[in-house]
């Protein structure tokens, strides 16, 4: 049976939710969401993000929906005495002022089946009513991409499939109005599921099977995603962020989508030396091509 949801209506409230619930949470919104990438922050809560924010008003104008290269030509106009070296150095400024960032989450949203009969594929692995979500492949790829992406940022990321274990949208409002959403997704690291072509599971925070050979993998409880997923030590945020980003485009490089992200990283590539400028752009390439979204955490 298929769910009465959308899987943007998922996502939209888990963001909501996931922005509230791990302890000071900040959502970017579209003032940093295309310029960082990170659709949110995860954040300590002795420092007001907003007010970092808002103290560049050129941010207001990108919340209209400004590209990259209307942020520069903006800052030229207004700045005229100084340099694009000196916008590079305005957001350096800013993204140093966060808490020092320990982590990334990578997170791809997964809709379900809802299974209710005897006669679905995998009853015999549960016996009874359960989700599965299928591990696209084929002619794409995707999920042998996102194993490979994970088994290479294994020191500074994780990647995850979040997948709720609801089977209706009055279920899906509820959990949200409840502040239970995180509480009822289940959470599966990518790697584990190497090999093969569906995920099955009976609710959130319990052990997943996954198919074509049943293998138990095991979920990532709730309070286990704040984890420092980062073995390296950096002096700033910028640096980890350029780190960051180079990681990813080495991990791209034998993937079938090399060309296209190279393709899109071409458009801004005459601000390859401002480096935090260029490394930001790259990520939000990357995410943009895998389906992904970037959870920062602090």
């Amino acid at each position: 049976m298929r769910v009465n949801y959308e899987e943007k209506t998922f996502e939209i409230f888990f963001n909501m939710e996931i922005s509230n619930k791990l302890s000071a949470c900040f959502p970017l919104g579209q003032a940093l969401e295309g310029f960082l990438g990170a659709d949110f922050v995860a954040m300590s809560s002795s420092v007001s993000l907003s007010k970092i924010i808002t103290g560049d008003p050129f941010l207001l104008y990108y919340c209209k929906g400004a590209t990259l290269e209307e942020i520069i030509d903006i800052k030229k106009t207004f700045l005229t005495t100084k340099s694009i070296h000196k916008l590079n150095s305005i957001y350096m400024g800013l993204i140093n002022k966060l808490p020092p960032m320990k982590s990334n989450l990578l997170f791809q949203y997964k809709k379900p089946e809802y299974m209710l009969t005897a006669n679905a594929l995998e009853w015999d692995a549960w016996n009874q009513p359960y989700y599965r979500y299928d591990l696209y492949d084929g002619d794409t790829f995707q999920h042998s991409t996102l194993v490979e992406l994970s088994e290479k940022l294994v020191n500074i990321a994780k990647v995850v499939y979040a997948s709720p274990a609801i089977s209706s949208i009055n279920e899906l409002i509820d959990s949200y109005n409840n502040k239970n959403l995180l509480n009822e997704t289940n959470f599966t690291d990518v790697s584990n599921l190497k090999g093969h072509g569906r995920n099955t599971y009976i609710k959130s925070g319990y052990n997943s099977i996954a198919c074509s050979e049943y293998t138990k993998v095991e979920s990532i409880p709730v309070d286990k995603l704040n984890k420092n997923y980062n073995s390296k030590k950096f002096n700033n945020n910028c640096d980890y962020i350029i780190y960051f980003s180079s990681t990813l485009e080495e991990s791209m490089k034998n993937t079938y989508l090399y060309e296209a992200y190279k393709s899109l990283n071409q458009n801004n590539y005459e601000y390859h030396n401002f480096k935090l400028l260029y490394a930001m752009s790259k990520i939000n390439n990357c995410l943009l091509i895998l389906g992904l979204r970037w959870l920062l955490l602090f």
